[in-house]
């Protein structure tokens, strides 16, 4: 059993970046159970994804 393959995973939050990383105001893109995703700080300041 894969834990990507896994449905009821994607139901939850996980800690994928610290947040000083995305003070540089441009898109993080990464993978994460093998969906594509992209994190950055919207206009004031808290991460949006």
């Amino acid at each position: 059993m894969l834990a990507t393959r896994q449905r009821v995973l994607r139901r939850f939050w996980y800690p994928v970046i610290p947040e000083g990383a995305l003070a540089a105001g441009k898109p993080v893109p990464f993978r994460l159970l093998g969906r594509d995703i992209v994190l950055w700080c919207g206009p004031g300041g808290a991460p949006w994804r």
